[in-house]
């Protein structure tokens, strides 16, 4: 009987840290993929998956979510999004779709960093080439996602040539 429940704990175990990994990857691919499609809109490569950018990500989002508080990392090297939810499970879509609604606040006319378009401009920054993400949850139960981009975004004066008006036949998000 021991060594029965041995086993199924550590099955259990396994199978747990598969299923997490499986849930990791799909939010991996579903945020990968959604900040590529809005991207394309605005002319924007795409972006490509960094395990080193990730880990710092990763490292963030923990420590963030130890604190329950949500705050940017000083001094980074990267650009950097953070998105915070509860009482429902964050999907990769409906965070970079959340950064990109900012959309609607950004002037084309006057480009330029805005504390209200920030998370925006970083998602289609033209010059920003790999993504990594980390997401923690809370003691209380709150969700942190915080995505790095690598170069970083939102450079003064960089504007124009990174953050391009979405084409016209782009459909809306």
């Amino acid at each position: 009987m021991k060594k029965f429940i041995t086993a199924a704990i550590a099955l259990s175990t396994l199978l747990g840290g598969y299923l997490l990994a499986e849930a990791t990857s799909a939010f991996q691919n579903d945020i990968l993929e959604r900040h590529n499609t809005l991207r394309a809109k605005h002319g924007s490569a795409a972006l490509t998956w960094s395990t080193e950018v990730a880990k710092v990500a990763q490292e963030w989002a923990e420590k963030i979510a130890r604190e329950d508080t949500m705050r940017h990392r000083q001094p980074n090297k990267y650009g950097e999004n953070i998105f915070w939810i509860s009482g429902a499970e964050a999907t990769g879509s409906m965070v970079a779709d959340s950064w990109y609604s900012e959309i609607k606040d950004y002037n084309y006319a006057r480009p330029g960093f805005g504390m209200k378009t920030g998370h925006f401009t970083q998602v289609v920054w033209k010059d920003s080439k790999e993504l990594g993400c980390g997401v923690a949850k809370s003691r209380s139960g709150g969700t942190y996602v915080v995505c790095n981009y690598n170069p970083p975004g939102n450079y003064a004066g960089r504007f124009p040539a990174n953050v391009l008006k979405a084409k016209a036949n782009a459909d809306r998000y």
